[in-house]
């Protein structure tokens, strides 16, 4: 046992050992390596159109009175009622949406001075679009002044069931524009590396935006109709070829 090592340890031996492996290890064939796959990306668009069968209010009141508390007192008496009003007809969402008293300054001489206060109570509650005309009548007789937003959704239930009606027409939009391409160009998908989804906020077709009209106005206009929202979805796929 001691001579063999002694044998593998000289320096002849040590050449002689790695000429053979060396020639055992010739004739072993190469592995090539896996060439690296090409990448196609394509991006889907899915769009559905639902009933907008819900409206979104928000009115209240405008009070102006030569003082604070004036004004104050007679706006909260005004929402007060309407408030009342509102929870009578059972309409979803009721909360207030801002309360703001200010000065309204005039001009005498040159010299700015405090003419009176205004005073106004805001509040929003979303209700059937069918019935929103009536709803939004009564209001003006118990106080109401403003009418700040109107506008108009689809239901929750709608919007989800429209959102993955979205998503499955963007995922075969993708799909169909890579088949297009790769068929054209003579080549074939092998699988799909990485996929991306992407929504829009889904936003609601508006009578009344960023800006207050009266009571008056507004209900001397045509019959509100919710007409219909879009709800849309995207998909990007990127295609190993």
């Amino acid at each position: 046992m001691l001579q063999l090592r002694r044998t593998v340890q000289n320096p002849i031996a040590r050449l002689a050992c790695a000429a053979l492996l060396a020639w055992n290890t010739a004739g072993l064939p190469v592995i090539a390596a896996e060439p690296t796959p090409s990448r196609l990306t394509v991006t889907g668009q899915g769009r559905i159109a639902i009933p907008a069968t819900i409206a979104q209010v928000s009115l209240g009141v405008e009070i102006r009175a030569r003082t604070a508390e004036d004004a104050q007192a007679q706006a909260a008496a005004a929402s007060e009622a309407i408030v009342s009003y509102l929870k009578s007809q059972n309409v979803d969402q009721l909360q207030t949406q801002g309360i703001q008293l200010a000065p309204v300054y005039t001009n005498d001489d040159g010299r700015s001075r405090i003419s009176e206060y205004m005073a106004s109570n805001i509040v929003s509650f979303r209700v059937e679009t069918e019935a929103v005309g009536e709803i939004i009548d009564e209001p003006s007789a118990e106080g109401a002044t403003r009418i700040s937003g109107l506008s108009f959704v689809g239901s929750d239930q709608e919007i989800a069931t429209a959102r993955s009606a979205a998503l499955r027409a963007a995922t075969l939009d993708a799909r169909e524009q890579a088949d297009v391409v790769l068929d054209t160009l003579g080549l074939a998908a092998r699988s799909i590396g990485q996929i991306y989804i992407g929504y829009s906020t889904p936003m609601p077709t508006t009578s009344i935006r960023n800006e207050a009209a009266a009571y008056g106005d507004f209900m001397s206009r045509s019959a509100v109709e919710g007409g219909e929202q879009m709800i849309e979805a995207s998909v990007t796929l990127e295609i190993l070829y």
